[in-house]
């Protein structure tokens, strides 16, 4: 049977809706709707304390200040931290197998933030971590809080109809087609700076029509979508309210 022309081209329509990267799809609003509050520096894990001091010493800011009132309503960073925890929370609940058969928490890959970059995170990871995982076929268990249980394999390659490649990158993988919230990598195989967000709108609708959602700002903004993030993650150290 002949193909529709039409057919066709909306196949492509949608491979470019979803595929397009992220840093095109909308720019940060004027106004965010919603505000992070109540963050407790004491409650910051070892790790959290370690990356976010030896970033804010590349720029000669105190750390002590920096984290200081932030539950302040004219606080500045409130977006920073939520990106912050939340992604270096969730990355927790996830465990990678490597090559000499240890299952270790994903967040161990975190070497250095590079920067913060709005909704996600660009960081430098354990290359030899992220490669045995690799090689080990990239397989993955995320315990949700909820209790349920997703396992399967990255599938890290260079964009498809469930994740888009981000500009600077030269691969990218995610924990799921269609369950959300989700953990999106997208990694330079040169650079081993990884380009991490968690996505809480699925692509697709349904598994057939794109997601509007997926593309905007808000898809990768925990604040927007606090309560689907916390069933899954639980509490990444601070609350949301309405700005």
């Amino acid at each position: 049977m002949k193909k529709s022309p039409l057919r066709n081209i909306l196949i492509w329509v949608f491979v470019a809706l979803v595929s397009a990267p992220a840093a095109f799809s909308e720019a940060p609003p004027a106004v965010f709707n919603f505000r992070a509050v109540g963050f407790d520096k004491n409650q910051f894990s070892s790790l959290q304390q370690k990356l976010l001091r030896a970033y804010l010493k590349k720029s000669a800011t105190s750390y002590d200040h920096w984290t200081t009132n932030q539950s302040d309503a004219t606080y500045d960073n409130d977006g920073m931290f939520a990106a912050f925890l939340g992604i270096t929370h969730a990355l927790t609940f996830m465990q990678i197998h490597l090559q000499d058969g240890r299952w270790i928490t994903s967040d161990q890959m975190l070497v250095l933030v590079n920067s913060f970059e709005g909704d996600r995170l660009m960081v430098q990871l354990n290359s030899t971590l992220f490669d045995s995982w690799r090689a080990a076929g990239a397989q993955f268990i995320l315990k949700r809080a909820s209790g349920e249980v997703e396992q399967g394999t990255f599938n890290f390659d260079q964009g498809d109809l469930g994740g888009s490649l981000h500009e600077g990158s030269t691969i990218q993988g995610y924990t799921s087609y269609f369950l959300v919230p989700r953990i999106q990598i997208n990694y330079n195989e040169s650079t081993h700076e990884a380009d991490i967000d968690l996505d809480g709108y699925a692509p697709w609708i349904d598994g057939l029509i794109p997601n509007p959602h997926h593309m905007t700002w808000e898809n990768s903004d925990i604040r927007y979508w606090m309560d689907e993030y916390q069933q899954s993650f639980g509490n990444p150290g601070f609350q949301v309210v309405p700005n």
